[in-house]
Formats: C-alpha cells, sequence, structure tokens
C-alpha cells in the first residue's frame, strides 16, 4: 500500500502521543491504538517486538517508513530521544500535509468549473438531437475518467505521496531553478532545515547528518552537492554552515545568514528550532496569498474556456 502524507502524520502522532504518555511499544503497537491503515500489520509487528527488535527495524520490515525515517528514529532510540525524533517527525510530514490540503482547497473552485464544463458543454448537441442520450454519457464519462486519472496521477500522487523523498519533487525541480530570495527556494531551504534540526535534536553529528538529508532527497543536484558538503566537512574541515553554503545547498540569504551566525555562537541547536517555527508560519502566509491569486486566475481562464466551448 502506498502510504500518504496525512497516514505518515496519523502514525507519527499516535506514537509521539503514545509514547510520550508513557505506554511501552507492546501497547503502543496494538490494532487499537494504531491508526486504521497500519493496525493490519499490528500482528508481524508484535511478533517481531517479542523477539527484541527496536521499533525503527520493526517499521522498517513492514515497509511502514523510508530508510531516512528510520535512520533518524534508530539514532533517537541510541541517544533515548525517541520521544524528541518522533515528535519531529509527526511536525514534518504534519508541515507537509498543510501545504498538500491549502493547495487542494485552493484548486477545487477552478477544478469544480472545469468538471461543470464538461456536464454542460455537450447539452445543447443533447437538446438539439445531434447527440444521443448514450453518446452524451459515453463522452462526458470519458471526459471525466482521463481528467480525475490526470487529476490523481499528476497533482495527488506528486504531493501526497510520502514514500522514498522527505520533499516535494515539485518543490525541489522549482527551488532549483528559482533565484537564492525567491519564495519557493526559502520554501524548500526551511523545510530542509527542519529536518535538519530533528537530525541534530536526535543527536546525530555533522557528517551523519549531511548523509541521513542526502538520503532524503530524490533530486540527482542535489545528492551531488551533498557529496561535495560531505567532501568539504570530512577532507577541509569545514563547518556544517560552510559545507551546505559552499556546495550551494543552502542559497537563501537569510536563512545563511541566520546558520552562520548561529553556528560561530555555539547557539545552533537552541535557536534553530524558533528560527524555523517561526519562518514556516511567515511562508505558510505567503503561500496562502500565491495560491489565491493563483486560483483566481485559474477559475476565469477556466470559466473562460468554458463559456467559449473549449471543454
Amino acid at each position: 500500500m502506498a502510504y500518504t502524507l496525512k497516514h505518515k502524520t496519523q502514525l507519527y502522532h499516535q506514537m509521539y502521543t503514545s509514547y510520550k504518555a508513557g505506554l511501552p511499544l507492546a501497547v503502543m503497537l496494538t490494532p487499537e491504538l494504531l491508526p486504521a491503515s497500519f493496525s493490519k500489520n499490528a500482528a508481524q509487528m508484535q511478533r517481531m517486538l517479542e523477539k527484541g527488535r527496536p521499533l525503527s527495524s520493526i517499521l522498517t520490515t513492514v515497509k511502514l517508513i523510508a530508510p531516512w525515517e528510520a535512520k533518524l528514529l534508530a539514532t533517537g532510540e541510541e541517544s533515548g530521544r525517541l520521544e524528541v525524533v518522533l515528535g519531529d517527525l509527526e511536525a514534518f510530514f504534519a508541515a507537509r500535509l498543510q501545504q498538500v490540503n491549502a493547495t487542494k482547497a485552493r484548486l477545487l473552485y477552478p477544478l469544480l468549473v472545469l468538471v461543470i464544463a464538461f456536464l454542460l458543454g455537450p447539452v445543447p448537441a443533447l437538446a438539439g438531437g445531434k447527440l444521443t442520450f448514450a453518446a452524451y454519457v459515453g463522452h462526458v464519462g470519458l471526459k471525466l475518467g482521463l481528467f480525475y486519472l490526470l487529476y490523481k496521477l499528476v497533482l495527488l500522487r506528486t504531493l501526497e505521496s510520502a514514500e522514498g523523498g522527505a520533499f516535494n519533487p515539485l518543490l525541489l525541480r522549482a527551488a532549483r531553478w528559482a533565484g537564492s530570495d525567491h519564495w519557493l527556494r526559502k520554501l524548500f531551504e526551511i523545510s530542509y532545515l527542519n529536518l535538519l534540526t530533528a537530525c541534530l535534536e536526535a543527536g546525530v553529528d555533522a557528517a551523519e547528518t549531511l548523509r541521513l538529508l542526502r538520503d532524503t532527497l530524490a533530486d540527482k543536484t542535489l545528492r551531488k552537492q551533498h557529496l561535495l558538503a560531505l567532501n568539504n566537512v570530512y577532507k577541509h574541515g569545514m563547518s556544517l554552515a560552510q559545507a551546505l553554503t559552499g556546495s550551494g545547498i543552502l542559497r537563501n540569504y537569510q536563512v545563511v545568514s541566520f546558520f552562520s551566525t548561529a553556528e560561530q555562537a555555539g547557539a545552533l541547536h537552541s535557536d534553530m528550532r524558533q528560527f524555523v517555527l517561526k519562518q514556516r508560519s511567515e511562508l505558510a502566509a505567503l503561500v496562502q496569498f500565491k495560491l489565491k491569486v493563483f486560483a483566481k486566475w485559474l477559475y476565469i481562464a477556466m470559466l473562460l474556456m468554458a463559456v467559449g466551448g473549449f471543454f
């Protein structure tokens, strides 16, 4: 089964709240406490738990999480900070889910116009006897079927998939070509810092953090940049801030300035989380505005095309 962002958010929310409440893993992994999408794996997970397998290994074996999530959880288990890691993963996936839901909500009305156009477009031909009812149903059904398939495969699958990479592939492509100060570039870098914060809070060192973050990315260019950053850390003794900026992973001026200053002051761990939360809140408002403008023009375009009989 392909797990969506909603599934992953529910899973980590349930595990985080259960672990924070002091419940043992044997209770956390019961069908009653697991989200419905994961409860079918409860029996298998219980058997592995009885054999002494840790949570990270159990979730990996039943293919509920990606390898990078398993590494982060394993680090939290080894450092005794599993609760923090579970909370960070819940917040990370919840933030992505919020962006997806905002996008879907803004696209609702333009897409409804398109559906209505599909339904009403052939009506004059049907009323004039040029089109039989069976042909009308077949014609409309084919268009709606193709539209739904396109919507699911191109939009929802891209936006909602929680497997493999940690970042939306559309955002990665946009961030690669966007300028350093562009809001899409900043959106990626703040999301990146959000995950980097989780790594540092779990007790992962600089080099291992770069490896883990490399594994979260499905973009070849960014993966190569992480190899360069790793080389700068190992061979040239660069700090994490120097390695990330020198390799081009972080380019936004505000992000780079904060990161460098906080690391030099030795306050990276304490300041990073507050910075990410503040920036994420500001970006969420900006994204909502951008989506509102985009949806407005898309709505007008769909309406004009519907009136013009393009559908």
